[in-house]
């Protein structure tokens, strides 16, 4: 989360476990969706620096970015090989 917050140069708080459903996440996406192109680029920047702090973007951390893009109406970026 620091990882991706930190692309923006903001100290953010990540969403309380109990805040996380997929209503909100529907939610957030919708609002996304209204983005500028530039900034759903920057978002998608941040949130793939998210997945690859650690240095591996597993299966299903590259199919999250892939909904998320689809979701977005951006094309997607190839993130690569997913580990298994």
């Amino acid at each position: 989360f620091d990882e991706g917050a930190s692309y923006f140069y903001l100290a953010l708080e990540p969403t309380p476990p109990e805040a996380r459903t997929l209503g909100a996440f529907s939610r957030a996406l919708n609002d996304l969706s209204q983005a500028t192109p530039v900034l759903k680029q920057k978002l998608l920047t941040a949130f793939y620096r998210c997945v690859a702090a650690d240095g591996v973007v597993v299966e299903r951390e590259g199919e999250l970015l892939e909904a998320i893009t689809s979701a977005l109406g951006v094309p997607s970026p190839v993130w690569g090989r997913w580990a298994r």
